[in-house]
């Protein structure tokens, strides 16, 4: 790979991220993802709702059940769930 200088982002995965914080509540541009835990199905999908943007939604559980009714109640672009 190429040495690049300058505007360069590396991938960042931010875990434990405050739903109300400005990394969950505005537009994130660039290799980066925002991770926020939830106590149950309600808070996650209010969670998943509460922002004005949704272009993608990700739901990673063992609960499949719980995957299925996320991706269909959660208003987002894309919704995809990883059930195992």
């Amino acid at each position: 790979m190429d040495e690049r200088d300058g505007a360069v982002v590396s991938p960042e995965v931010v875990a434990d991220v405050d739903p109300r914080s400005p990394l969950s509540q505005q537009e994130l541009f660039g290799p980066a993802v925002a991770v926020s835990p939830a106590a149950d199905w309600e808070s996650a999908i209010a969670q998943a709702n509460g922002t004005a943007y949704g272009l993608g939604a990700g739901v990673f559980t063992s609960d499949v059940a719980g995957a299925v009714r996320a991706v269909l109640e959660i208003d987002a672009g894309t919704s995809t769930s990883r059930a195992s």
